[in-house]
């Protein structure tokens, strides 16, 4: 997300970042961030810092009240997909960066497939209308073993 937003900000576009953690001391990439977008928003779980709640109890009201253009989320998945879900329900654009284990990185093992998608050539990132069609998007995969985990 630093990468973005520092892209972002090169190209003449403002960007709101949204971080959340379980804790304040779980907030990592903030002095980072904070330096190249327009606003910095926290939120963590226990409400040891910013606001208390996850990133949809601020990125929320932004997805519904149409205040953004288009949403990134990465994360854990289950967070992803409760944002795209509601970009699709407020028609907001939405690409999320989904995360599994690659041992190849090139497609050839399968390690990181999603209903049939490799996320190492297909991915990362997908759209979020793209990930809400994969049965698996926020829910089980796959751990360095191959076992699935939940």
């Amino acid at each position: 997300m630093h990468f973005l937003a520092k892209s972002a900000k090169e190209s003449g576009i403002g960007s709101i970042v949204v971080e959340g953690a379980r804790g304040a001391d779980d907030i990592i990439w903030e002095k980072q961030i904070f330096k190249v977008c327009k606003r910095l928003i926290l939120t963590t779980d226990d409400g040891s810092r910013g606001v208390k709640g996850n990133v949809l109890v601020e990125a929320g009201p932004l997805i519904e009240g149409k205040k953004v253009s288009c949403v990134y989320a990465c994360g854990p998945e289950r967070m992803m997909e409760a944002v795209a879900r509601l970009c699709e329900k407020s028609k907001v654009p939405c690409q999320v960066s989904i995360e599994r284990y690659m041992k190849c990185g090139v497609g050839v093992c399968g390690s990181c497939a999603i209903d049939g998608k490799l996320c190492c050539v297909d991915g990362p990132v997908f759209s979020g209308e793209d990930a809400l069609s994969l049965k698996e998007f926020g829910k089980p995969h796959r751990d360095a073993t191959g076992r699935t985990q939940v």
